[in-house]
């Protein structure tokens, strides 16, 4: 290690005599004082068609800069509320940086009566390592909540049980704001489907996370940023939404912000219900001794739709920040997210001893769940110097609380529900739990000049969660399958990165970052303890190479670490009925993925990738079948290892300024090797999405969408799923200067969004499952804007990262080098 630590030392300090000038450069006066211009929106575009490449906001001093802009003719365009548009003259990039030097913008006396948006983001935007969904711009997202909202994320899938994937991998890190949750399994899943899609002001999707974030997440990090604004004087929005799919379901809220001097305060509220119904049916059948064992589940037609959820929660945000002078930003935020689901079902089982119905019983089930999330945090950031030097400071304490108590009423009959019941079992189920959550962190950057940059930084984290989970049989309490079960982690991170640019053509990025983990697993009831300590060297880099006529070459190497969730290593014992159980596992370690990619991009409107990853003590979950009582208990094991090649192609192509069409494909095929039950296997896996959408604008307000998702029959590892098809549309009309915007939209409008698949176990075990819900609906959502609109979002520039509340950044996540796809003209 301390070889790898020396070896990026010297081989950082080997570019500091390189250099590279920012493209474009200048600084915005207003007129008579010659004072300067804050905030204002100054845009990058391709000469030829006016689309936006690149998008800033000036500093405090008015000054802006675009740097890695390829070659190419541009034009700059300059906003500012109450004065006249500012474009400059053709300008050339590849060559030397030209700076535009003072510009003062004119008074608008018209303006200062009317006021309009100045961009209009497109829905979806590529960047090398990074596509982006602005949310506000996708009129089907009407009353979705925000995990209905990343179903229509291209290469993210989401699954029957609602895992998510990224590229058809495992092991997504999702992000709130830069900050990582904590939260896994049902208790994520709940959090995101309790977030209304109308919170999120862009979704961001990383295949290559550089060395300054979390090495979790095998498969890439999903960034959810929600919506903060920075203008003066007061504004906000209020919204109301209804829903339909055979169940109603309804979400409202409120967002303000206020701005006075050298404080910005933000508030919000939202509350959304939902209600809907799932089917699902199948079977499962084991061979013993010659003999076949199968039990079935809600056989028959009028036996399919058997459960019904009910989901309601409340959000509340809160956000305040102090520029305290020019180089110093004090900021403090609180997030609370507060929801009960309860959920019934009724199943009708069958147990078939060659081909014969020998028992059949019921499985009753009620389930209340009372689930609490806050968040606090603290963060600072000071700049030293006219060059960039910066010092970032972050704190954050969560805490996580959940209450679920569930019952499950088992009949037995003989024969196929033929007789009175000639048995019964009752379980009970109390799962209490609380988590708490402490992190900081320290980042720090330094320009050495226009061409290298250096960060570095350091983060520690502290999680301790406790579990009590109690079992119930007919009111006795199951000693072996209750547990009282703490788990705490320390994990302790540092990372060094170089940006530098060794001539005008070639941006190269290099970082290494370190972690080390402590982990124990505290079983107390009966005093087991086992304990991790490990540590890992995570390097990472990318090249980005400009070819002529607007052409970027990219090539990537990364490493990654997906540490068991927290439920997979309590051992608790899940009963889901009288023969099938999940528990977790104490001893699951890591798994590791090493990948390289290699990244194309044709006029910011086509984007090509193809990668290879290898993945070693890959983690997946086992199916065991006890031979005498047919008993199935399902496990998380560590299983062995995978290799696997992935390929995708996005378009983003304007068909004139009315019509945005995109495309994107993905195609995965991998080979996992692993030990089961004393036998090494080798099963290959394949997935292949088609996501297309296609955007409608005409009138200037009004635009229409229509979407589809489309994934071929795929193969796991143990299995094949049948191909799914996936199909929606939305309207949008702005109304009063875009103050009032009504979104209208169609969920799965051939109503065919079923899961359909087949597993066969090395042991001779197969299933056959389908899984189906209430998918097809209307969705309607009302939005009211008042205040100025020419809205700025907090971002800090070229950083998307764990600061995002700091101010001073630029429009939407538009800007960074490798531009958008697919831009719209400005106004």
């Amino acid at each position: 290690m301390k070889k790898i630590i020396i070896f990026a030392v010297l081989f950082c300090h080997f570019f500091i005599v390189m250099a590279q000038k920012e493209n474009f450069t200048g600084r915005v006066l207003e007129p008579e004082k010659n004072g300067p211009v804050a905030f204002a929106s100054v845009g990058l575009l391709r000469a030829v068609d006016s689309t936006v490449v690149q998008s800033e906001m000036t500093d405090k001093e008015g000054r802006f800069a675009f740097s890695g802009v390829p070659s190419g003719k541009y034009l700059i365009k300059i906003y500012y509320v109450g004065y006249r548009e500012w474009v400059s003259e053709e300008l050339v990039a590849g060559k030397e940086a030209k700076d535009l030097g003072d510009i003062v913008l004119q008074w608008d006396v018209e303006q200062l009566q009317s006021v309009e948006v100045v961009f209009k983001k497109p829905l979806f935007e590529q960047k090398l390592g990074k596509t982006i969904m602005n949310v506000e711009s996708n009129p089907s997202a009407a009353g979705d909540n925000v995990l209905e909202l990343l179903r229509k994320m291209p290469g993210v899938l989401v699954d029957n049980n609602d895992n998510i994937s990224l590229q058809g991998k495992s092991g997504v890190l999702i992000l709130i704001d830069d900050k990582d949750p904590h939260l896994s399994g049902d208790d994520l899943v709940n959090f995101l489907k309790s977030m209304p899609a109308s919170m999120i002001d862009r979704v961001e999707v990383m295949k290559n996370p550089s060395a300054r974030y979390d090495a979790a997440g095998t498969s890439g990090i999903i960034n959810l940023v929600t919506k903060h604004v920075r203008t003066n004087g007061i504004n906000g929005s209020v919204w109301a939404g209804a829903s339909y799919n055979g169940s109603w379901g309804t979400n409202e809220g409120f967002n303000l912000t206020g701005r006075a001097g050298k404080w910005v305060l933000n508030g919000s509220y939202y509350y959304m219900y939902q209600r809907s119904k799932t089917g699902y049916d199948g079977e499962t059948c084991s061979i013993f001794q010659g003999d076949t064992v199968r039990q079935t589940v809600n056989e028959f037609p009028d036996e399919l739709w058997s459960s019904m959820s009910k989901f309601g929660a409340h959000g509340i945000n809160f956000a305040a920040d102090c520029y305290i002078d020019s180089v110093n930003t004090l900021s403090f935020s609180y997030r609370a997210n507060l929801f009960n689901a309860d959920w019934t079902s009724s199943s009708k089982n069958r147990i078939y001893y060659n081909n014969e119905v020998v028992t059949s019983f019921l499985n009753n089930s009620e389930s209340v769940s009372k689930h609490g999330n806050h968040q606090i945090n603290a963060n600072f950031k000071h700049v030293f110097d006219t060059l960039g030097t910066t010092l970032y400071a972050d704190v954050t304490y969560s805490l996580d609380h959940n209450k679920s108590i569930s019952d499950r009423y088992q009949p037995f009959y003989f024969g196929d529900f033929q007789t009175e019941s000639y048995n019964s079992h009752y379980y009970g189920v109390s799962h209490p739990s609380r988590m708490h959550v402490a992190t900081a962190k320290l980042d720090f950057e330094h320009p050495f000049n226009d061409r290298l940059s250096l960060e570095c930084g350091v983060k520690t984290s502290f999680v301790r969660n406790r579990n009590n989970s109690v079992n119930y049989l007919n009111d006795s309490l199951m000693e072996s399958k209750s547990n009282h079960f703490i788990y705490t982690e320390n994990i302790a991170a540092a990372y060094i990165q170089a940006n530098f640019q060794p001539d005008q053509l070639v941006t190269i990025q290099a970082g290494l970052r370190a972690e080390y983990a402590h982990v124990v697993g505290n079983l107390v009831t009966t005093g087991e303890v086992n304990k991790q300590d490990y540590a890992d060297v995570f390097p990472s880099l990318q090249i980005d190479y400009q070819l002529p006529k607007m052409n970027t070459l990219s090539f990537a190497l990364r490493s990654r670490i997906s540490r068991p969730d927290y439920h997979d290593l309590n051992p608790f014992v899940d009963i889901d009925d009288s023969y099938n159980m999940s528990t977790g596992n104490p001893y699951l370690t890591p798994e590791y993925t090493y990948s390289a990619t290699v990244d194309y991009s044709w006029h910011y409107m086509l984007f090509a990738s193809v990668g290879y990853s290898f993945t070693r003590g890959t983690v997946k979950d086992i199916l065991y079948t006890d031979k005498l009582t047919n008993i199935k208990l399902t496990k998380p094991e560590n299983i062995g290892k995978s290799h696997a090649m992935n390929a995708s192609l996005f378009a983003n192509i304007p068909i004139g300024k009315w019509w945005m069409m995109m495309w994107n494909v993905h195609y995965a095929l991998g080979r996992r090797t692993f030990e089961y039950e004393n036998r090494t296997v080798s099963s290959l896996v394949s997935e292949m999405q088609l996501f297309t959408m296609h955007t409608f604008t005409f009138c200037k307000h009004y635009s229409i969408e229509l979407g589809a998702w489309w994934m071929p029959r795929s193969r796991n590892m143990f299995g094949t799923t049948k191909g799914v098809f996936y199909a929606w549309g939305g309207f949008k009309a702005s109304f009063f200067k875009d103050a009032f915007t009504v979104r209208l939209g169609v969920q799965d409008i051939f109503n065919n969004n079923s899961w359909v698949s087949h597993s066969a176990y090395p042991d001779g075990t197969y299933s056959n499952m389908r899984w189906m819900h209430e998918s097809r609906g209307v969705k309607l959502d009302l939005t009211y804007r008042f205040g100025k609109q020419n809205i700025q979002m907090r971002q800090r520039r070229g950083h998307d990262d764990e600061f995002d509340r700091m101010g001073g950044g630029n429009t939407g996540g538009q800007g960074g080098q490798g531009g958008q796809a697919g831009g719209q003209p400005m106004k």
